[in-house]
């Protein structure tokens, strides 16, 4: 079973939202997928470039990372903001292995739990 890598950033406010609909209910979806040899690489800057506002990680998501971390699961990495590249340039530079799958999601979707299951079927069907 091949590695992938599901990488995104967010932006300050998607962090501090409190919606059941909102970014925590993104997470659980990439969380809850039927793939089980996945990680999650959350790339969140420490200030907004273009607002100076700063990103802080809601304490759900910290013991959300606390007990996911344990699993091999879910990485946040606290990084530079490279502006709309930032959900993929960081984890680009971390992962060593070049024929890693890494997919890049949103951070306003609600993601079905065999995304990853058919983004690697899709992707063997296309590659023949």
């Amino acid at each position: 079973m091949e590695k992938v890598i599901l990488t995104m950033t967010t932006v300050p406010s998607r962090l501090q939202n409190k919606s059941p609909y909102g970014f925590k209910a993104v997470i659980y979806s990439l969380m809850n997928q039927a793939y089980e040899n996945f990680e999650l690489h959350l790339n969140i800057p420490e200030v907004n470039k273009k607002t100076n506002q700063p990103y802080v990680i809601p304490e759900w998501l910290e013991e959300l990372n606390n007990s996911w971390v344990r699993r091999n699961v879910m990485r946040i990495h606290r990084t530079k903001d490279y502006g709309p590249v930032t959900k993929l340039y960081p984890t680009v530079q971390r992962i060593k292995d070049p024929n890693r799958i890494i997919i890049v999601v949103d951070d306003d979707l609600i993601y079905d739990s065999r995304m990853i299951e058919e983004h690697l079927k899709l992707r063997k069907k296309n590659n023949k």
